[in-house]
């Protein structure tokens, strides 16, 4: 009924979508889909693709989130999220946070 041009366009576009969507699933989603409740400077500067001067520099401002456990330092996610909503011009002055979740 059909002919086997057809036929093997049909199949070498269903790899390419079968090849697409695997990619997608596979491919390793940015950290903000991904947070866990308390973040670490590490995983800080990993979301925000900044270096450690830069996060030194953040985690100095007072009305960052943050507290101090055992000597470290931990980021609430739900309230770095809202800081980010209300800081939106620092993040994108001086991070590629938006870079890396788009």
């Amino acid at each position: 009924m059909y002919s086997e041009e057809f036929k093997t366009e049909i199949k070498e576009e269903f790899r390419k979508l079968l090849r697409e969507e695997l990619e997608k699933t596979f491919t390793r989603k940015p950290l903000i889909c991904e947070l866990p409740i308390l973040l670490t400077r590490n995983q800080l500067m990993e979301l925000f693709n900044i270096k450690s001067t830069k996060a030194s520099a953040l985690l100095r401002r007072e009305d960052f989130p943050k507290f101090y456990e055992a000597g470290r330092v931990l980021i609430p996610s739900k309230a770095l999220l809202q800081w980010i909503d209300e800081h939106t011009e620092w993040v994108q002055t001086h991070t590629k946070y938006f870079q890396s979740v788009g």
